[in-house]
């Protein structure tokens, strides 16, 4: 059941502006984790399975709680290693509304609205090194990230290679000399940055499950050079212009518009997304901007970082008296944990 929902989850086409089955998915993978440690049952992994049922619509209380278990105890500690990387995946890729491609050789298509004359486009971009980031993926199973070759050093690039390659993908919008559309505007740029957002999936849910000191150095590096990217996506000169323009051409159709509502909705989406990220400031309110948002974002990467450390130290020692009335499996896992911390005998911790 979790393999096959993962292989459902992983083969969204690029062509779903708002992937909704994607989440729909994400969920029943979770009761297939959760059915898959009942199998596979101890105390540990049942302790996990009721956080999961609990915490399933908190993607981010689930990553923490998870690796607790995945790499925290010995019980079962290989199986859900195994699987644990592939659940935090899902649950970051499944949260987005677009979908991209799994790999950095991809190609994005552009369908015409006249489903008698379809024409597609296609985009490429191939990557010749050896990061596993970058690196096709087809060959890993069920197209999930290499997570046993990824080290933290691989980001960096990988990270710089994808932010060329997503500016590349929107000059190549603002360059077309056509009459701006919806397919060589707003399509492309919906499925712009494909590999940029492969990266980010896979560095955000590790660094929210791992969260060892090499990627606490790579995030507090990467997080204001990626916020002053986003910022030059949103002020990129003429893409806003051009997004502007199809815009304003729906806005004013008259009913007489070939587009679906979603397809309305989505360019709706992105004029707002653009006017709420300053493409209407001036220059100088550009600059200034751009370095509000990189000084909050490395803020806001101190700060997590801070609350996992706290989470990870903190803890509540009780007596055998004080877990009198607890489940079995409760009263077993922290007196485990106990010992891990090499309490005293007779002494319990309960930990975040």
């Amino acid at each position: 059941c979790f393999l096959h929902t993962m292989a459902n989850t992983s083969n969204c086409t690029t062509t779903q502006y708002y992937p909704k089955r994607r989440l729909l998915q994400v969920q029943a993978l979770f009761h297939s984790f959760t059915l898959f440690l009942f199998i596979y049952s101890s105390n540990s992994n049942i302790l996990l399975c009721r956080s999961l049922t609990i915490q399933r619509s908190s993607p981010s209380a689930l990553i923490r709680t998870a690796s607790a278990f995945a790499f925290g105890r010995n019980t079962n500690r290989s199986i859900v290693k195994k699987i644990y990387p592939a659940i935090t995946f899902a649950t970051a890729t499944g949260s987005g509304t677009r979908s991209k491609s799994p790999s950095a050789t991809y190609v994005s298509t552009t369908d015409s609205n006249d489903s008698m004359n379809t024409e597609t486009k296609e985009e490429v971009h191939t990557y010749s090194g050896t990061n596993p980031l970058l690196k096709e993926w087809t060959t890993e199973p069920f197209l999930l990230p290499p997570f046993h070759s990824i080290e933290p050093s691989h980001f960096k690039e990988a990270f710089e290679y994808g932010m060329e390659q997503h500016l590349a993908d929107l000059k190549a919008i603002v360059d077309n000399g056509d009459e701006p559309s919806f397919e060589n505007t707003v399509a492309v740029y919906d499925r712009a940055g494909a590999v940029l957002d492969k990266v980010s999936s896979v560095f955000s849910n590790m660094c929210s499950s791992l969260n060892t000191d090499e990627l606490k150095e790579v995030q507090t590096e990467m997080v204001p050079i990626l916020s002053r990217h986003s910022s030059s996506v949103y002020t990129l000169p003429g893409l806003f212009e051009k997004i502007n323009k199809v815009y304003q051409t729906t806005l004013s159709d008259n009913g007489s518009s070939t587009l679906t509502h979603e397809q309305k909705r989505l360019v709706e989406r992105f004029y707002i997304d653009f006017s709420r990220q300053g493409a209407n400031f001036s220059k100088e309110e550009k600059e200034e901007y751009a370095n509000i948002k990189a000084k909050l974002a490395s803020l806001m990467t101190q700060f997590s970082q801070n609350v996992m450390k706290d989470e990870e130290l903190y803890e509540i020692i009780l007596t055998e008296e004080e877990m009198d009335g607890c489940p079995t499996s409760l009263i077993e896992a922290a007196r485990q944990a106990a010992v891990e911390r090499n309490k005293a005998e007779g002494e319990f911790v309960i930990t975040l």
